[in-house]
């Protein structure tokens, strides 16, 4: 229990450092450049995130719960196979994105005006870092090597963007909203190489002799989950990346960093939770791919309690502590409060559902999550455009957390009708610390696949 805990924080504590270098980052450029450069950067990186995802054809939505199958199944070539096909999908349609942004960026600058020049550059700097950053991180997640699949992306990102642009303010340049998305882009490439290093260590260590395995393509296999998995990442994994890019058109850009801020605040503190998760999913996925359902029941229990107790008390510190945080950016953010409280209880309502998007993807019901997460996002988009005229940037708050509560409540209906598994934490029982010791550890591998 004591080794659970200290992983939960170490990872908890590296996202809550790289968080507040984020905090930190966002505070500097509304002091020293202004709300604009704020709007300017948010929607620069929202737009590159939603972007990277096309690069690699989805891989990154289903290549964690591959790779722990892999794995279990002592199959490591595949895994080395599922990176090289991701790099070399992001090597032809990156370039294939520059080649646009070149040829046609002046036709297509006009259609998203929220941009800029600058920022559409941006995006195709930006975009093919973020796709490697996502595909290294879902890979390792697989591999259960949660350290080097998120450190590079929650820590070495954020601080390092906070160390270039306070260098360059001690320095005495000006920042401008330009200069700040050069910086974004060397962050993001910067740790996506770093985090790539890590990802062939891990791969090398699954092969005979700690060296690579040899590649194996499971090609028939991966077509038929990319298109589904495709759709459902672009639905499920970029939603506030959605509702901040749809705010920079119905609201001013001192709103759209007010969102901003508040977004940043929430994923801060959702961060604890989101360690939970990225510890016990995959093994709920070794659980689930071993057919052994007394360790599935017992780490949906232990993830439940875990992440409901977490969410309970980051929502009561928000709303001690977060009009305070927010008077640190700007005094008139603290106007905010309300809206920060609302889209904060998004993770509350998904921890005490449980899991069950989770079971969901280890039975392959992708069309069933595709399904729940379309409809979700469909009402989110028409809270969006019939309230924001109304209600302004609470609107947003309200389509963000409508859309996540019917994922949550979708997911854990279908999984208790069709596997009699009710994940909700009140259906969960009290969890029994005995097999958590054994959650801990990796499942031993069972034995390879005859040859056929």
């Amino acid at each position: 229990m004591f080794r659970l805990f200290a992983k939960i924080s170490t990872l908890t504590g590296a996202r809550l450092f790289g968080a507040a270098c984020g905090f930190l980052t966002a505070l500097l450029i509304t002091r020293h450049v202004g709300t604009e450069a704020l709007a300017l950067y948010a929607v620069s990186l929202s737009s590159a995130a939603l972007v990277a995802l096309f690069l690699v054809l989805g891989l990154p939505a289903f290549a964690q719960m591959l790779t722990a199958e892999y794995q279990a199944r002592n199959q490591p070539g595949k895994i080395l196979g599922l990176a090289l096909t991701g790099f070399v999908l992001l090597l032809i349609l990156g370039s294939a994105l520059a080649a646009a942004v070149v040829v046609f960026g002046d036709a297509i600058q006009p259609l998203i005006p929220s941009l800029g020049h600058s920022g559409l550059i941006a995006v195709a700097v930006i975009a093919p870092g973020a796709a490697l950053l996502t595909l290294n991180g879902s890979i390792l997640g697989g591999l259960q090597r949660q350290v080097a699949a998120q450190l590079p992306e929650s820590l070495m990102r954020p601080v390092t963007m906070l160390a270039l642009l306070v260098g360059a303010i001690l320095a005495g340049v000006a920042p401008s909203g330009t200069s700040l998305l050069v910086l974004a882009a060397i962050v993001v490439w910067a740790a996506a190489l770093a985090q790539l290093v890590f990802l062939w260590r891990g791969i090398a260590a699954l092969g005979p002799g700690g060296g690579l395995p040899r590649p194996q393509l499971d090609l028939a296999r991966w077509r038929e989950l990319a298109p589904t998995w495709f759709s459902i990442s672009l639905v499920s994994d970029y939603v506030i990346e959605f509702h901040l890019i749809a705010a920079a058109f119905f609201l001013a850009p001192a709103e759209v960093a007010l969102l901003h801020v508040c977004f940043r605040i929430r994923l801060l503190a959702g961060l604890g939770m989101r360690s939970i998760y990225s510890i016990f999913q995959p093994k709920l996925f070794h659980a689930m791919a071993s057919a052994d359902e007394a360790r599935t029941r017992d780490t949906v229990a232990m993830t439940n309690w875990l992440s409901v107790g977490y969410s309970v008390c980051a929502l009561v510190g928000l709303a001690l502590l977060g009009s305070l945080v927010l008077s640190v950016f700007d005094p008139s953010f603290t106007q905010g409060h309300g809206l920060l409280m609302l889209i904060s209880l998004a993770f509350l309502v998904r921890s005490a559902f449980g899991p069950a998007m989770s079971i969901l993807a280890s039975h392959r019901q992708q069309r069933t999550i595709l399904a729940i997460l379309g409809t979700s996002l469909a009402l989110s988009a028409g809270l969006v455009v019939t309230l924001t005229p109304q209600l302004g940037v609470l609107a947003i708050g309200i389509a963000y957390t409508s859309g996540l509560t019917v994922n949550a409540v979708a997911a854990w209906l279908v999984v208790r009708r069709r596997w009699d598994l009710d994940t909700a934490v009140w259906a969960s029982g009290r969890p029994r610390l005995a097999p958590f010791a054994a959650l801990l550890q990796t499942p031993p591998a069972p034995a390879a696949d005859p040859p056929r």
